[in-house]
């Protein structure tokens, strides 16, 4: 889920699983992404994802004593 990321009025967004692939959509207003912009958003997250696990991991290096 994404808050405040819908481009119409900045709602939240969830993607849904569809057998045609997946789609992301806004809970407030019902505004479907395109599918360039759904790709976009899902890799941008998984590379904060990415991010965030290499640096929590580094982090937690330096603590053991």
């Amino acid at each position: 889920m994404w808050l405040k990321a819908c481009p119409r009025c900045h709602g939240d967004l969830f993607i849904e699983y569809l057998p045609d692939g997946e789609e992301i959509t806004c809970l407030q207003c019902g505004h479907h992404l395109p599918t360039a912009m759904t790709a976009k958003l899902v890799a941008r997250t998984s590379r904060r994802r990415a991010r965030r696990g290499a640096t929590a991991h580094t982090a937690s290096a330096h603590h053991v004593a």
